[in-house]
């Protein structure tokens, strides 16, 4: 039986009634449900800039959700990934974090991976992946989902998994899944990290659309389907344009843009004067 912290009472008024059971079926609607929330930093870069406390930065659960259904706002794949955890654990789910490597860097992605029917299931809502993925054994195993087909890998060399998807070009490596859970308390500590790290400079945003998704870096969006991609740019009423297109608040959109203006501004500035900059890396 779920409990009452409330938090399951908030997802279900918005979604849909939940069944008090722990099976595969309630699992992949919560997930499915759960998907239309959009990754994006524009609510940690406002946060970052109004609030120096570490801890008191970090989203809960419960402000997540809130946050979507007020403003349209999502999060990061960290404050998504708790979100997830802590809803599933009040419909008696058990959750575990498991960190990532994407592209060069290393823990700078997260997921969750649940065990029910005597397996283990990939759940990742900062990659938007709208269904439960059951974790191969051994090998590699094919998922269909509703955009692209998702190849999970046994890495041959590195304790772990390959995270890759089927493109029209081909087989395109994502990421690389670490092969054991996260502690609570490191998983705080690479949330924290990611506060200072390169992504918090540009306006990222990625969101499950009818037919696809939504893709936005800056001015630059991209929207997928199965047969591909288009491209384009965002020149002209930005702050409506993305509000059109994510349903994120005008609000949010125009406070985000602006701390990065003035980030880049100043940039610029000590680029003049100093003839050279801070690594963004480390602040």
């Amino acid at each position: 039986m779920k409990t009452t912290s409330g938090l399951t009472d908030l997802f279900e008024t918005h979604f849909f009634p939940v069944k008090a059971t722990s099976g595969m079926v309630n699992l992949e609607n919560i997930v499915t449900c759960f998907s239309v929330i959009p990754y994006e930093n524009l609510t940690k870069i406002i946060r970052a800039s109004v609030v120096k406390e570490p801890d008191k930065r970090l989203r809960g659960p419960r402000e997540v959700l809130e946050d979507y259904i007020r403003y349209g706002a999502g999060g990061t794949c960290f404050s998504l990934t708790n979100c997830l955890r802590a809803l599933l654990q009040e419909y008696d789910y058990t959750g575990y974090f498991r960190m990532a490597d994407l592209g060069s860097r290393q823990n700078n992605h997260c997921a969750l991976v649940v065990n029910i029917e005597d397996r283990r299931w990939l759940l990742d809502p900062g990659y938007l992946v709208t269904r439960p993925l059951p974790i191969p054994e051994k090998g590699s195993v094919m998922h269909e989902t509703l955009l692209r087909p998702v190849l999970l890998e046994r890495d041959r060399i590195k304790n772990g998994l390959n995270f890759s998807t089927v493109e029209t070009d081909g087989i395109r490596h994502r990421y690389h899944l670490h092969g054991n859970d996260c502690s609570e308390t490191e998983f705080i500590r690479y949330w924290h990290d990611s506060f200072t790290w390169n992504m918090m400079h540009s306006m990222l945003v990625t969101k499950v659309v009818p037919g696809g998704r939504f893709y936005l870096h800056d001015q630059h969006v991209r929207w997928f389907d199965r047969s591909g991609h288009k491209s384009g740019k965002l020149k002209d009423h930005f702050d409506d344009a993305v509000n059109e297109y994510t349903g994120i608040d005008r609000a949010i959109v125009v406070k985000a843009r602006e701390i990065l203006s003035a980030y880049r501004t100043d940039l610029r500035e000590r680029k003049k004067r100093y003839g050279k900059t801070s690594n963004p890396r480390t602040g």
